[in-house]
Order: structure tokens, then C-alpha cells, then sequence
């Protein structure tokens, strides 16, 4: 079991001693992600976001797996960021109009279909105020993805879902490289 944790370890927590750096690109954003694991069930992390719509996005996150087999993992995965206006887009959608924070709640389900290769599963709830009605919003998210070890340091991600607020929806997805080390 200690073998598929090792070669799959950025769709759940990182195990201990363990550090992983993820570096993808998509929809909402272009991400790179540093986490620690701090024991075998509990990482921590942190990561700047970056978006088209004009906007930077600093992270800090948490991941706890909660249970674990051979092959099925579920954990949970929490997040606080604060969204900063950094300059204007010409690109369609929204645009940054004041500095708000946000919280990210998870639940993860991760399934070895080999020992380097992981299909996984999210639903997660979103929310962003900057403590006024007309900066705030709630959303809810859906990702599903894969993720693929190369036999190395090295593994393969791919996610795509939804993102469902109160007035849109959106499809979201990104795609990158995980660095084990």
C-alpha cells in the first residue's frame, strides 16, 4: 500500500517527510502549488493562483486523509486564499474589482486503477466575501481527473468539472506536472 501512496501522492495528502510541487495550467487559472506532508495522513501547503481575468490568488491548504485501502482513499481538503486585483484584462469575464477572501471546503475520493494510475473525485464548496453583500458569492464545485505516475519523481495530472454559482456555471479544468521530492 506504501507503494501506491508514494507513486501517486498529489491527489491526496502528502505523506510525511515528503514534498510535492505542482505547476498547472487551465481554466480559472494557472497554479503552482508547494505541500508538505506533516505526517502520513496530514499535509500542508501553499500556492499562488493567476488568472487571465486579472487577478493573483495566494493559497494556503491543508489536506487530512481520513481513510484508506489498497486501492480507495477519501480525504478532505481545505483552503484560504485572498484574491488581489493585479491589473486590468482585456479577456472576457469578469474582472477584479475589490480584494475579497475566500474559503475552500473538499471531499476527495481517490481509486489506484493500477498502482501508477489514480482516477479521483471532488465535490467541494466555495465562498468569497470581502465582508459586503455585493462582493460575496457562494459556489459549488465538481472536478474529476486523473492522475498518472512516470515511474520517476515525476506524475501527470489532469482535472476537469464544474463550477455552479447562484447566477452561472462555468467549466473549469487545468492539466500539469507533479514534482515528488
Amino acid at each position: 500500500m506504501l507503494a501506491l501512496l508514494l507513486a501517486v501522492a498529489s491527489v491526496g495528502p502528502v505523506l510525511g517527510g515528503e514534498t510535492a510541487l505542482t505547476v498547472t495550467a487551465g481554466r480559472p487559472f494557472y497554479s503552482v502549488r508547494l505541500d508538505h506532508g506533516l505526517s502520513d495522513r496530514f499535509d500542508a501547503g501553499l500556492g499562488l493562483d493567476v488568472s487571465a481575468s486579472g487577478f493573483l490568488r495566494p493559497v494556503l491548504r491543508s489536506r487530512m486523509r481520513v481513510w484508506s485501502n489498497d486501492t480507495l482513499r477519501v480525504s478532505l481538503r481545505a483552503a484560504v486564499a485572498y484574491v488581489v486585483p493585479a491589473f486590468r484584462s482585456s479577456a472576457f469575464g469578469p474582472q477584479p474589482l475589490a480584494r475579497t477572501g475566500d474559503g475552500e471546503l473538499g471531499l476527495n475520493l481517490d481509486w489506484a486503477v493500477v498502482p501508477t494510475m489514480w482516477f479521483f473525485a471532488e465535490l467541494s464548496t466555495l465562498g468569497q466575501t470581502d465582508g459586503k453583500a455585493e462582493h460575496s458569492a457562494a459556489f459549488a464545485q465538481a472536478l474529476g481527473g486523473l492522475e498518472v505516475s512516470l515511474q520517476s519523481s515525476l506524475s501527470l495530472i489532469a482535472r476537469g468539472g464544474v463550477l455552479q454559482g447562484s447566477r452561472a456555471r462555468a467549466p473549469i479544468g487545468s492539466a500539469g506536472v507533479v514534482w515528488h521530492f
